[in-house]
């Protein structure tokens, strides 16, 4: 069997380029946990906010991005097989940009 593996570099796929506006004008910043599957076409799916940075757009765009931009190519079973994961995780780390 052999785990999924991202596609391109993960840290690239959050950027303070996404920032939303509104959280950016409420000069809001924190870290948000998610939790995601990746489906047999390596696909993000079922983003889920674990933890909240207490900033409801922050915890949003962080799935929005995740769901867009991750990709990966598929988790096999022992026979080679493509398999559906579930609850992946990471930290996104949401810092106000500095002029």
């Amino acid at each position: 069997s052999k785990a999924a593996a991202a596609k391109g570099d993960p840290a690239r796929w959050f950027s303070t380029d996404d920032y939303p506006p509104g959280a950016l004008r409420r000069e809001e910043q924190g870290t948000t946990v998610i939790a995601w599957d990746i489906d047999e076409q390596g696909r993000v799916q079922n983003c889920r906010v674990t933890q909240s940075s207490g900033s409801a757009e922050l915890d949003e765009t962080s799935c929005k991005l995740m769901t867009r931009r991750g990709r990966y190519s598929p988790a096999l079973d022992q026979n080679g097989n493509p398999m559906r994961i579930t609850n992946q995780s990471r930290r996104v780390r949401w810092q106000l940009p500095q002029n």
